[in-house]
């Protein structure tokens, strides 16, 4: 393969754009997995015009490096801390604030220095790898870093541009699906006409490089849309409908970046850090899929054709698709379109069966305890899970984990909505009821109370 990347890994230019993502990471990498299939349309931020820069590579660069480098010193763990502080996981002690959790201030202090070691050895060992995917997403990380940034200084934006262009020669090198997926995202935040090896990551030879995925259709599809080319619109959504399977491969950067970060307990906060940056960059990154819906829209498949390709999409979409957001999109197409009541049951009951699943294994990101390096470790896990299997069939797992129905498990969810739209009503009907009137108002009440039942 070998072509001559940019060395990948860069000096954080602010502390404060790092801290940002504290919350994320400490409220669990599981969050970030619900976010990859709700990736929301954002405005790409465009490289400027620069003058090439060299990006030196921070941190080691192989492993024998790391085993031979002297460790960073690090405070040595306290057996106990003072009565107003919390340990976290790792042995970190940080001061509590006065509702009893870690005090923001000083969190954020302990994050960013966990982040700050995690970060030059995992990316410098991303670095020196020598597969090309691996050294992809280094660069892609790299790039989504510094374009999460609310104002990146100039510096910064021309390493940006420094790493998304060695990733996008190695897309025309390395003959790696993956690779060329991270290499088309990347580029479109670049500048429209920029010079660079982006000029050359096309969505039409994303196809090339993976034709049997509905993805990089869908690529083609949103270009056309852009262009308003309707007949090759139409063209690229029938390659989707006849696609043997949608992988969009939104968890490859997290996973990536969890197989070469540390997984010793003081450095959990900032691996669960660095997985969390990698997973904000996947769902910010728009989705293609996301123009269906107009596509298949209720005027648009009046027209035979179009009804017939918008079909089978839905079909590939809520059938073979790896992203459960994609499948819910499929199955709102198929109602639309007038699927029959039973097939659009089988496929309801068993995504509401896999809500009641994650609730119940304590995967639901509300429940991880950021404190607890079990929860910390348990999330990477199921990171990996999710690149290696794909989201769909991740869920599907936690059902079988279970032991229980998909009948049953469906249900709790069915019930708990239930309950939920009678909370609602008895708490219009309470603030409807008359102040004149107590009985009323008090009735109201009481039936508000019932309802949260």
């Amino acid at each position: 393969m070998q072509s001559e990347p940019a060395p990948a890994a860069i000096e954080p230019r602010s502390r404060g754009r790092d801290v940002a993502w504290t919350a994320i990471a400490l409220g669990g990498v599981a969050a970030g997995i619900f976010w990859l299939a709700a990736a929301e349309e954002r405005p790409a931020q465009a490289a400027t015009g620069v003058d090439p820069v060299t990006v030196e590579i921070r941190g080691p660069t192989s492993f024998a490096e790391v085993e031979t480098a002297p460790e960073p010193e690090a405070p040595a763990l306290a057996s106990s801390g003072a009565d107003d502080e919390i340990q976290l996981c790792g042995g970190h002690w940080v001061q509590a604030g006065p509702d009893g959790k870690p005090a923001e201030d000083a969190l954020q202090a302990i994050v960013a220095k966990s982040l700050d070691q995690v970060f030059g050895a995992a990316v410098g060992l991303m670095a020196a790898s020598p597969s090309p995917r691996v050294q992809a997403a280094a660069h892609y990380y790299q790039v989504g870093r510094i374009a999460v940034a609310a104002s990146a200084p100039r510096d910064a934006v021309a390493e940006g541009a420094m790493h998304r262009d060695a990733l996008a020669r190695l897309a025309q090198t390395a003959d790696d699906a993956q690779v060329y997926a991270w290499a088309y995202r990347a580029c479109r935040g670049a500048a429209e006409g920029a010079p660079g090896a982006c000029m050359q990551v096309t969505a039409a030879q994303w196809t090339r490089v993976d034709p049997d995925n509905a993805e990089s259709w869908f690529a083609v599809a949103e270009e056309a849309r852009r262009r308003k080319d309707d007949a090759a619109l139409d063209d690229a959504m029938f390659h989707v409908a006849a696609a043997e399977r949608h992988h969009p491969g939104r968890a490859a950067l997290a996973a990536t970046v969890a197989e070469y970060t540390p997984q010793d307990e003081r450095s959990l906060i900032g691996t669960s850090m660095a997985i969390a940056q990698a997973i904000g960059i996947e769902a910010g990154a728009s989705a293609d899929w996301q123009g269906v819906s107009e596509y298949c829209s209720v005027k648009a498949t009046a027209e035979a054709n179009r009804r017939e390709t918008c079909d089978r999409v839905a079909t590939v979409l809520a059938d073979r698709s790896t992203s459960a957001a994609a499948r819910n999109l499929g199955i709102a197409v198929g109602r639309r379109l007038g699927w029959s009541a039973e097939r659009l049951e089988v496929l309801t009951e068993q995504r509401d069966a896999e809500s009641t699943a994650t609730r119940l294994g304590a995967l639901d990101p509300g429940q991880v305890d950021p404190l607890a390096c079990a929860a910390l470790r348990s999330t990477i896990e199921r990171v990996r899970v999710h690149a290696e299997f794909g989201e769909v069939e991740m869920l599907r797992r936690d059902v079988a984990s279970t032991g229980q129905s998909i009948g049953r498990l469906a249900a709790e969810v069915r019930r708990r909505r239930e309950r939920d739209v009678r909370q609602v009503a008895a708490e219009e009907a309470a603030i409807a009821a008359p102040a004149a009137d107590p009985a009323s108002a008090a009735s109201a009440a009481s039936a508000a109370m019932i309802a949260q039942r």
